[in-house]
């Protein structure tokens, strides 16, 4: 188990409505962890985040602009976190997104 599991509230489910899936997959019960909130920077933060404009077009992926406009995929979280948006699912083509021009600074403000 990652460590990250270990520091995170956890509940055992054993909801009787769930009783069909835990016969198929031969348990009693399952654990859920929480999941974990980042607390919003407040406006006067948010704004001293410059940012592109950038139009969301079918076939785009947060890893993919992370690549093309950091150089480092792994910075893909920086501008969902930053638009409140958590997948590509979530963004519609032609819609307009934010990318901090500063991943370090956003990462700071936003907390993450």
């Amino acid at each position: 188990m990652s460590i990250r599991y270990k520091r995170r509230k956890s509940a055992r489910n054993r909801d009787q409505s769930y009783d069909k899936i835990f016969e198929k997959k031969g348990v009693r019960s399952v654990t859920q962890y929480a999941t974990p909130s980042t607390p919003s920077p407040n406006d006067r933060e948010f704004n001293r985040i410059e940012y592109y404009n950038y139009a969301w077009s079918v076939g785009d992926r947060y890893w993919k602009l992370a690549h093309s406009i950091y150089g480092d995929k792994d910075l893909w979280y920086v501008i969902a976190r930053f638009n409140e948006l958590p997948t590509e699912a979530d963004i519609e083509p032609g819609q307009i997104i934010r990318i901090p021009k500063n991943p370090n600074l956003a990462k700071r403000i936003l907390g993450v």
